[in-house]
């Protein structure tokens, strides 16, 4: 069966959440092409994937959640014979580099955020700081059970007590070194796109039509319509005005996009 065969079929059995996963899944077509046929995927492919689409996103884990029961769902009906969903793993060390070497190029140690992604990331640490005593007094409650060797609750909450001040040292981080973006200028007449910008894209291929806007990758969402700039497409379309066109490689050969707007 072909890939838009398959997520065709799948979008029509689910009943809850279908605009969010046929976003997501639509992507995931293109990114692989409407006539590959599912039994030839790969796992170093879905792999790579993972990869490009965690890179320099906050909300990683949550994009690629319906590409998972997805290709879970493929492996259950026999469309698939290997297991793929366990190789889409979202790679937090590599949305670290990417932030750390546009920190780097961008001379002074500041990063660039827009006013609402400052926001969202305040919003987002108190949250994180608020858990901290429920996960702590769990820690103390399967502490309380003395065989330490098989304790998997006890494990399960340390590592959980790990991720959350993880997360809450790199958005302390990021706020203390945040600056917020001015306004996009015009240079010669003409709007070009750069960090902030709001894009409107056309993907010559299928016609559709997409907005983003072009943040730091500790911003991305791609849920909420944020695209990081150290994206594959993020990237492409940096410095360009409305009405160019450019082309983004993936493994089916090359994605084609049109800039119909600029703010």
């Amino acid at each position: 069966m072909q890939l838009h065969e398959a997520v065709t079929a799948y979008l029509h059995g689910l009943e809850n959440g279908r605009e969010e996963s046929r976003q997501l899944l639509l992507k995931f077509m293109r990114w692989f092409g409407r006539t590959r046929l599912m039994d030839k995927l790969t796992p170093p492919e879905i792999g790579h994937y993972a990869e490009q689409e965690t890179l320099g996103n906050d909300d990683g884990p949550r994009r690629l959640l319906a590409i998972r029961e997805f290709l879970v769902h493929s492996k259950k009906i026999g469309l698939i014979q290997t297991n793929l969903a366990v190789h889409l793993r979202a790679r937090r060390s590599g949305r670290a580099g990417k932030a750390r070497r546009i920190d780097q190029n961008a001379g002074d140690g500041m990063v660039r955020l827009t006013a609402q992604g400052l926001a969202e990331k305040v919003q987002r640490l108190e949250e994180f700081r608020s858990q901290l005593p429920r996960v702590t007094e769990e820690i103390k409650r399967a502490a309380a059970d003395k065989d330490v060797r098989e304790n998997a609750p006890l494990e399960a909450a340390r590592q959980q007590h790990g991720l959350i001040m993880a997360r809450i040292r790199e958005l302390e981080d990021t706020i203390s070194k945040a600056k917020v973006l001015e306004q996009n200028e015009e240079k010669g007449g003409r709007k070009l796109v750069r960090q902030g910008s709001v894009v409107t894209l056309k993907d010559i291929d299928s016609g559709e039509d997409q907005t983003w806007q072009l943040v730091d990758p500790r911003e991305a969402n791609s849920l909420g319509g944020k695209m990081s700039i150290a994206s594959p497409v993020g990237n492409a379309m940096q410095n360009r005005g409305i009405g160019d066109k450019f082309k983004v490689d993936v493994p089916k050969g090359s994605l084609t996009y049109q800039i119909l707007n600029v703010e």
